[in-house]
């Protein structure tokens, strides 16, 4: 089967956890012998040797500006395209995004103030910055024009960025269309969502013809907030790459103290200011007893955040209040290496999220023989029951937690085994077996 597929992000360029899921997705996918083409609003880097093919959406033939008026139109009638130079990024909280909006001039529509077509072609950054939305909107219109002339049985979008152009192609080749949720704008910023987001992701899954959902969570928000039917929802968990694991025992030199870690977006769903508060109890307590818990092998505790975000100068200042910033350190953003040496450093991985569609990062500290604390609000915390799990807002629970841990080496030596068990039994190459089903359901096989 030929799968034309539409993303934001492909590794090596990713800025998160979607470009992850997408490579070991579609690496699964090529293993069950689909053949995957794979649309990307900018392929960044020059040529990339992967198993699918790359088509970047910059050098696509499509409608001239002159006719995305009508185009636009027929998307959907609840929504009204007049914003022009938008400050959107996939993570923006509501305070960021008036803080933005105050300094541009939404008056005209968005391809008249944007760079015109050259050729026939459209022009993309393919990045996360202040032209987002004209770029969706351009987006859509190229996956329009390939849904006319790439040859392909099925589409497959992932997430509101490419709402747009998933359905611009099936519109116009026909094709059945699978819309793959890995967050919601209701995970991101609560019921105080962006509301053009929330249509496109509204339209995206309207239009589908199957919506695959990355946890039972996220299908419950999917028929709650946009009420589509639970059975055009198929649930599949994400995985995680489990070789190249950086040992615990290469690390040429580590803290004797024990290191409690938090790793991922610094934004409000990411939920960091209870692991800062939370980080506050654990160290009064230390500070409180510390011949008591040397006995128990911890000589020392910190508390390390690592990661980047609109929430990094205040949880800096959170921390500076709380007065732990001796033992509370800030990395800024990793990739790469950087992140697997992180996780090979630390002791304990901390989930706080507020709302977490599924989490991939807890499976990569389970890889490193870490142990996992994660809030109930994560969708990961589905497949890992034998975790410790709390309320986000809970940090006395939290605490508590992260003490039994740290203080308890048999508690943490039984939790790393069933969770290592666990994550023998998943894969990409079992989540794309389960898409492949889904595939199947609408083009039948012959």
């Amino acid at each position: 089967m030929k799968i034309l597929m539409f993303g934001w992000e492909f590794p090596p360029h990713i800025s998160g956890g979607l470009g992850t899921a997408c490579f070991g997705l579609t690496h699964g996918l090529v293993t069950h012998g689909q053949s995957v083409t794979f649309v990307l609003p900018k392929v960044k880097g020059g040529p990339n040797k992967t198993h699918v093919s790359l088509i970047d959406a910059g050098e696509v033939h499509a409608p001239a500006p002159a006719s995305v008026h009508r185009t636009v139109n027929t998307w959907t009638s609840r929504m009204k395209w007049l914003e022009v130079d938008s400050p959107l990024t996939p993570y923006l909280t509501p305070e960021a995004y008036l803080r933005e909006t105050s300094q541009l001039h939404e008056e005209n529509h968005w391809w008249t103030s944007r760079r015109e077509a050259s050729h026939g072609k459209m022009e993309f950054t393919g990045g996360y910055g202040g032209d987002l939305l004209a770029e969706v909107l351009r987006y859509g219109l190229v996956g329009e024009s390939l849904g006319a002339t790439e040859s392909f049985d099925l589409i497959h979008a992932h997430d509101w960025m490419a709402a747009l152009a998933g359905a611009g192609a099936k519109r116009s080749s026909g094709k059945p269309m699978v819309f793959h949720i890995h967050a919601t704008e209701f995970d991101r910023c609560g019921e105080h969502g962006d509301g053009r987001i929330m249509e496109l992701e509204r339209y995206g899954l309207e239009s589908a013809d199957k919506v695959i959902a990355v946890s039972h969570r996220t299908k419950a928000i999917v028929m709650e907030k946009y009420g589509i039917p639970g059975g055009k929802i198929e649930v599949v968990h994400n995985a995680v790459e489990k070789e190249n694991a950086v040992g615990r025992t290469n690390i040429p030199f580590r803290f004797r103290d024990k290191i409690v870690l938090f790793l991922g977006r610094i934004t409000m769903q990411k939920g960091p200011e209870y692991f800062v508060d939370a980080a506050k109890i654990v160290l009064d307590r230390w500070r409180a007893d510390k011949a008591g818990w040397a006995r128990d092998g911890v000589p020392g505790v910190r508390f390390v955040m690592a990661g980047s975000g609109d929430l990094l100068p205040l949880m800096i200042d959170r921390a500076a209040k709380a007065r732990i910033v001796d033992r509370f350190h800030f990395t800024g953003f990793l990739r790469g290496a950087d992140v697997d040496r992180m996780f090979a450093t630390c002791d304990l991985y901390v989930l706080p999220s507020v709302s977490e569609p599924f989490g991939i990062t807890p499976l990569e500290a389970i890889k490193h023989d870490v142990p996992v604390i994660l809030s109930k609000q994560s969708g990961v915390a589905e497949i890992m029951p034998h975790t410790h799990q709390m309320d986000f807002w809970d940090v006395e629970k939290m605490a508590a937690q992260i003490e039994h841990i740290l203080r308890n080496e048999p508690v943490t030596r039984r939790q790393l085994e069933l969770n290592k068990e666990m994550l023998d039994s998943i894969s990409w190459d079992g989540a794309a077996a389960e898409i492949c089903g889904v595939y199947r359901g609408l083009v039948p096989a012959g």
